[in-house]
Parts: C-alpha cells; structure tokens; sequence
C-alpha cells in the first residue's frame, strides 16, 4: 500500500496532480483545503503527500488521495469509517 509520496509535480487539474516520482506518474486526487495550498506551486517543483490508498472489490482501480499533513489523513479516514 501507497503511504507517502514526495516528488514533482508535472501536471495540475481542478481536483488532482500528477506527481512524478522516480519516472513513475501518479495521479493523486487532493480535496479543496490541499489543493489552496499548491496555488502558489509551479509544475517540476517538488511536493510530498500522505496518501490513503482507496480500493476495493467494487472500486479496483485504485485511488490515491493526497495530504500534506498526518493529521488531516487520520482525520480523513475517521470521518469515512463513521
């Protein structure tokens, strides 16, 4: 399972990146408070996020949701479990 990743960003969307990591791109879709925080950010600029990695037998494509913060991970996933 994706925990964290680090590397640039090669490409921005309303809702998602793709972030370059060691020539492997990985779309990760950020919610609205994470994605504010790129605004500032230019594509080759290197970022990190805590990934939840989502999939399931109904969903098997995994989905990759991004943080910048531990916290907001752990909060992310109590919200979903209730």
């Amino acid at each position: 399972m994706i925990g964290y990743l680090e590397g640039k960003i090669i490409g921005k969307e309303e809702d998602r990146i793709l972030l370059l990591v060691n020539k492997i791109g990985y779309e990760i879709l950020l919610p609205v408070f994470v994605m504010e925080t790129l605004a500032n950010k230019d594509e080759d600029e290197e970022i990190s996020f805590y990934i939840y990695h989502y999939q399931t037998e109904r969903q098997p494509t995994p989905i990759l949701i991004g943080f910048n913060l531990m916290i907001e991970k752990e909060f992310f996933q109590h919200f979903i479990s209730v």
